[in-house]
């Protein structure tokens, strides 16, 4: 017998009339500041109110609410009253700050920008900064640390604004680089079938835009993860900052045309300073000849080595990071796995 749902009391009318006619009105109201430019003012107004603290002031544009006391957090959501849920919108909240910071003069020392949703509208998925000025965007060389967390959300305009942003941002100490690519988390990776899906040469591109545009006085801390990146891009930006770094951390990452082995005698020869060294779940990339993509190669367990502190354990875990197989070891334990695999299967269809 089929349940019967009884109909709504006037109240509950009345209160889901109220509801829509806020979310109506929401709507409304940021439309208009959008167009209207009086987001540049709201902001601006903010922004000169700002320049008073004597202390470091961080801004965080991001899309989830994360409560915490000190940056100013700007939300990309914007309700969309027809389906009842906000809609992200990175370009109509980056580019009305961008203008109230030029506006203003003011001068953050931390940019924190995280988009993890994979839904947003294409006409929102960058900023452009190819018509700023150059002595506006002088601006940004007071930053010290900034964040960057896409979700491979970003189009051409926002990876070239964003490689616009790192080369004016002189003073960089601290950069932390996610590119979103999560089928580079291989915590459970075991058979074949587990690989990750194949990386694209535009995902590749993306990174090496925007960490090939560092163009620090002396970054201290490099933070990669789920990122794949070519090796003489990584290797240009280590090689450069190799008299500041004391930190590194990369994580889920892959790189191509060139070997970790490689890398980290590179690192080894030249970062004398560093005392924090993170290594986890790194692959090197085999060109797919079918597809014209990437396929991921993982290193064996035995090269995850996880955090080492002061420059001793540095030193201890390079000895190991030097010794990483090469591609074509990699290619060829890949390929003898899926060829086990295969039997496997073929034995286990056998009557």
């Amino acid at each position: 017998m089929q349940r019967r749902i009884p109909p709504p009391t006037s109240a509950q009318v009345k209160r889901a009339k109220a509801k829509m006619q806020d979310a109506m009105n929401r709507s409304t109201k940021e439309y208009e500041l959008e167009i209207s430019g009086h987001a540049v003012v709201l902001l601006s107004r903010t922004f000169a109110s700002l320049r008073s603290y004597q202390t470091p002031v961080i801004l965080d544009i991001s899309d989830f609410e994360v409560p915490r006391w000190d940056p100013v957090t700007l939300f990309l959501d914007k309700y969309n009253h027809f389906h009842g849920e906000p809609e992200l919108c990175f370009k109509s909240t980056m580019e009305p700050c961008l203008q109230a910071i030029f506006n203003t003069k003011m001068q953050f020392t931390e940019l924190e920008l995280t988009v993890d949703a994979l839904s947003i509208d294409p006409d929102e998925r960058g900023y452009d900064t190819a018509n700023m000025r150059s002595e506006d965007l002088e601006l940004l060389s007071s930053l010290k640390s900034v964040s960057l967390d896409f979700n491979n959300t970003f189009n051409d305009a926002g990876t070239h604004s964003t490689k616009h942003i790192l080369s004016y941002a002189h003073s960089l100490e601290d950069l932390t680089y996610r590119q979103g690519c999560d089928d580079l988390d291989r915590d459970d990776w075991l058979t074949p079938e587990q690989q990750p899906q194949l990386l694209t040469n535009r995902q590749f591109e993306r990174a090496d835009i925007v960490l090939g545009s560092v163009n620090s006085d002396g970054l201290k801390s490099l933070w990669l993860e789920y990122t794949p990146i070519s090796y003489h891009v990584l290797a240009q930006l280590l090689g450069k900052h190799a008299d500041t770094l004391t930190s590194i951390r990369v994580a889920h990452t892959c790189i191509r045309d060139g070997t970790w082995a490689e890398l980290f005698s590179l690192v080894q020869k030249s970062c004398r300073f560093v005392t924090n060294l993170d290594t986890i779940n790194l692959s090197q990339a085999r060109p797919d000849m079918r597809d014209g993509d990437y396929r991921p190669l993982l290193l064996p367990d035995e090269w995850t080595l996880g955090s080492s502190d002061g420059r001793t354990g540095v030193n201890e875990v390079l000895a190991k990071l030097v010794l990483a197989p090469s591609l074509e070891v990699l290619d060829i334990t890949d390929r003898r796995a899926r060829a086990q695999n295969i039997d496997v299967d073929i034995s286990e269809l056998a009557p």
